[in-house]
């Protein structure tokens, strides 16, 4: 309930930023503080993808509310869990993602220009017809830029093969339900009698003590989700100028 109530604020907070061009108040937000929140955001969900990458399966949960400190416990209490054939397959696929970001970045094959320093895989590329210089280029370009989508639907098409009889070498996700939620308004109360997390039944909690509990996570919530829409906006920018506002 307040979950999906802090999601309906956040949205219309900042949606209301963005209709009022409030984009410039980023720019009163430092640079180092930017840079922190990226590289604390990478480092979390990193730290969050490390079980997955080696099988590990996780019975009980650390409690200590120590953020990712919490993950780093939970695998190391259960390394003895860790998946051979798992571990295999996340590495050789980070492996080959980060292959294909470094290829995409090199200018093997790319025409020569006058005067370019030019490595010899370049110079070998080169003796190809302009044409089938072209057609290679482009073919890396798109295998490389594709590399994410390329690599899921492979290890899906894999795994499906191999799992054929329910018994198959890797974790899969699973069953998923098909579709998607109704669409309808958020809580705007909690109803008598739902059973809240220590089990046992609640009064009516009205609207007002539902913000009352969210307090300060109503805007410090919203500020977070700019920051990182911008972040990932700036990411993929290339330089170039972002506008804040229109991200919001």
């Amino acid at each position: 309930y307040y979950a999906v109530l802090l999601s309906f604020f956040s949205g219309i907070i900042i949606l209301i930023f963005g209709i009022l061009q409030l984009g410039f108040l980023i720019d009163f937000i430092s640079i180092p503080v930017i840079a922190g929140f990226v590289s604390a955001a990478a480092i979390t969900i990193a730290s969050g993808q490390i079980k997955g990458i080696f099988g590990i399966h996780i019975e009980e949960k650390s409690e200590t509310h120590a953020g990712l400190v919490d993950d780093y416990i939970d695998i190391f209490e259960n390394i003895d869990t860790v998946k051979l054939n798992d571990t295999i397959l996340g590495l050789v696929c980070a492996i080959l993602l980060l292959s294909l970001r470094a290829l995409n970045r090199t200018n093997w094959f790319k025409p020569i220009t006058d005067g370019e320093d030019s490595s010899a895989i370049q110079r070998f590329m080169n003796k190809l017809p302009k044409k089938g210089l072209f057609i290679v280029s482009k073919a890396v370009w798109f295998v490389c830029t594709a590399r994410n989508a390329l690599v899921v639907v492979v290890c899906a098409v894999m795994a499906g093969f191999m799992d054929a009889d329910g018994d198959g070498p890797f974790t899969l996700t699973g069953k998923i339900e098909a579709g998607i939620p109704n669409a309808q308004l958020p809580p705007f109360s909690i109803p008598a009698n739902v059973s809240n997390a220590t089990g046992h039944w609640n009064d009516e909690i009205p609207f007002s003590d539902m913000v009352s509990q969210l307090g300060s996570a109503i805007i410090v919530i919203p500020i977070i989700a700019i920051l990182e829409s911008v972040a990932i906006a700036k990411a993929f920018s290339g330089g170039k100028p972002v506008d804040a506002s229109q991200e919001m």
